[in-house]
């Protein structure tokens, strides 16, 4: 999906030109959307500081690409500071995970995990892990336009049921909430991979006919759109977490949860948890899978290897050392465990990034 155009890689000043930028009396960003929809497919590489991330934009109007160090994505304006936008955006993890920052909330999205937000919403993404992503920008006036067509019901039998994503679509687009802060996580149900590969094929379809469009195109990418849609709205496929922010008392619970595994690098008990937080045990995992999509215990190991990565590239430890220090008794489980998240033993985890610095 991320490639090259036959354009020559254009400068960055003239993408920007396409993302229209105001401030409010807070200084905070606000992007705007020229057309229908865009499509912005972005894939940082943290261990190639020299080809750090690649960024893909695409609209009805014009498409670019880019390849930026890291020292050139830092001085990218307005990049890295929260901002909201005067469109929809949907965040799509196609590989990895990334952290968005949330009205200054961190939350973790892994693979296969969506995350729709309203206007009103500052947020921005860490670039820091490795990740691949699809942001799917949709104009007020063509959400509009696909949400009618979705709850156009020409079939009484194949009614579109119901679900928390077309709420929070009628909800916003009528303005019922227009004041309101609030998004949409979106937690795979199925097995990820064929949630990705799915979605991963109708964004596909979507980039082929906006770079290449033929006289048919201007229909068959609203169909594009209703079958992404429709994918994301379904129960089976997805569990959706409506957010409110500043009201929500289980997501506020959930960050208590990110914050004591994260200090505590993954390594504390259901006990310690229930203990510190006045819940039982039962209910924070039950918390945690609702919001992040995995147990306790899985959440807890994200931060444990992230801690383990770390220790591999910044200090001296003996992995045996960093193993026994995060908790694990057995070093067998401690290599199992890092390799199922970065698919190579420590070893060669410290090696290859060592050899690359």
């Amino acid at each position: 999906m991320f490639f090259m155009t036959g354009h020559p890689q254009s400068d960055i000043s003239e993408a920007q030109s396409d993302f229209i930028i105001q401030h409010d009396s807070s200084n905070t960003g606000r992007f705007v959307l020229n057309h229908p929809y865009r499509l912005m497919l972005i894939s940082i590489q943290p261990d190639n500081p020299e080809h750090y991330q690649k960024l893909t934009i695409i609209s009805p109007k014009e498409t670019f690409f880019f390849e930026l160090s890291m020292k050139e994505l830092k001085q990218v304006p307005d990049g890295r500071n929260l901002h909201k936008h005067d469109f929809y955006e949907i965040m799509i993890v196609l590989d990895g995970e990334v952290y968005q920052n949330i009205e200054n909330e961190r939350h973790l999205y892994t693979k296969g995990s969506c995350c729709i937000l309203n206007k009103n919403v500052r947020h921005t993404e860490e670039y820091r892990d490795y990740y691949r992503v699809a942001f799917v920008q949709i104009s007020s006036n063509f959400l509009k336009h696909l949400y009618e067509c979705m709850t156009l019901h020409i079939f009484g039998r194949h009614k579109t049921k119901d679900s928390k994503f077309l709420q929070f679509l009628d909800n916003n687009i009528n303005e019922r909430q227009a004041a309101n802060k609030n998004y949409l996580d979106l937690i795979p149900k199925k097995e990820h991979t064929f949630l990705v590969k799915h979605v991963h094929s109708i964004l596909d379809q979507i980039v082929h006919i906006t770079v290449d469009p033929t006289p048919d195109a201007n229909i068959r990418v609203q169909g594009l759109f209703l079958d992404l849609l429709y994918n994301l709205s379904r129960p089976d496929y997805y569990n959706s977490v409506p957010i409110r922010i500043g009201t929500d008392t289980e997501n506020r619970l959930f960050q208590q949860i990110t914050k004591l595994l994260e200090a505590n690098h993954g390594h504390i008990s259901r006990k310690e948890l229930s203990d510190a937080l006045s819940y039982s045990g039962t209910y924070l995992n039950a918390i945690c899978k609702k919001y992040s999509g995995l147990s306790l215990f899985d959440y807890g190991m994200h931060f444990c290897m992230k801690e383990a990565s770390i220790r591999l590239l910044d200090t001296d430890q003996t992995i045996a050392d960093i193993s026994r220090d995060l908790g694990f008794t057995n070093q067998t489980h401690f290599y199992k465990v890092f390799k199922e998240k970065y698919k190579m033993t420590p070893m060669q985890y410290r090696k290859q990034n060592q050899t690359k610095e």
